[in-house]
């Protein structure tokens, strides 16, 4: 039904898609309906009666913007097919939105070739996009100052963090912001939420104490490790299923250890991490 509409409304699934996901889910919103419905049925169902398959149908449904000649009859085989279609929408309605806002940063190293190789010149390229809803999947990429040079130090990234932040003050409206750091493997190291920044009032404060930063890897935005997400997507439903007691067996100690030991350790499907 959908997949003839496929390109046209790939949008709309999306928005639906972000929607129905958990709030702790961290995986990326896939581009085509199939990676869609993969995602949705790998999703915990959680309290809700209905399905995350049931649930993304009424939010694709009640979405105004989608075409009639799609939401007409997806609506009809949602009445035929979905028991208690009126109650999932009441309970859909009744969902409180989300305000959440997000600055996503992202640091890369300027001479590196490969993400074995170490930047040695210590100079990054910077780019920033910001989401004013997470309710709607629309960013806003945002401009680095005219007076900072094309490459930056490690300095001089907390000094575009901070234009960064004056910047969607005075461009948008948003609450509840999180800041999200891709860093490269030398800077993961780097106590990035103690960064100060003014407060607008005059004082340096650490970043981390204004919003909730969260820091990951910039390998991973790499189109290669997408061969490896299905393995992590393993390691983390694995994670999700232990118990508190049992956590730590999952993790091994990489103190002395041979690298390729320690590959084939991780390699494990009940290991899931290094202890630090």
């Amino acid at each position: 039904m959908l997949t003839p509409f496929e390109n046209e409304i790939i949008t709309f699934v999306q928005r639906a898609y972000h929607s129905c996901s958990p709030e702790d889910w961290q995986y990326p919103v896939p581009n085509n309906l199939t990676g869609i419905f993969e995602q949705l049925g790998k999703m915990p169902q959680g309290r809700s009666k209905y399905t995350r398959i049931e649930r993304w149908v009424g939010y694709l449904v009640t979405d105004y913007q989608l075409y009639p000649s799609v939401s007409v009859p997806l609506e009809e085989w949602a009445q035929q097919n979905i028991k208690g279609y009126s109650e999932l929408l009441r309970e859909l309605k009744n969902k409180p939105e989300s305000n959440n806002s997000y600055l996503m940063v992202v640091v890369q190293p300027s001479n590196q070739s490969s993400v074995s190789k170490w930047n040695k010149a210590g100079q990054y390229f910077v780019e920033a996009w910001f989401m004013p809803n997470d309710g709607v999947l629309e960013f806003e990429q945002l401009s680095q100052p005219a007076s900072f040079p094309e490459t930056a130090t490690t300095d001089e990234i907390q000094q575009l963090l901070q234009a960064f932040l004056e910047e969607i003050a005075t461009k948008y409206l948003w609450s509840q912001l999180t800041i999200e750091l891709f860093l490269p493997l030398d800077l993961l190291n780097r106590d990035v939420d103690a960064c100060r920044i003014d407060d607008g009032w005059g004082y340096l404060v650490p970043i981390g104490c204004e919003y909730p930063v969260l820091v990951r890897s910039w390998e991973r935005l790499l189109p290669i490790y997408g061969r490896h997400r299905g393995r992590w997507q393993e390691k983390w439903h694995f994670l999700q299923q232990l118990s508190q007691g049992s956590t730590c067996d999952a993790f091994v100690s990489g103190d002395g250890e041979d690298l390729k030991v320690l590959f084939v350790q991780l390699s494990k499907n009940n290991i899931i991490g290094l202890k630090l």
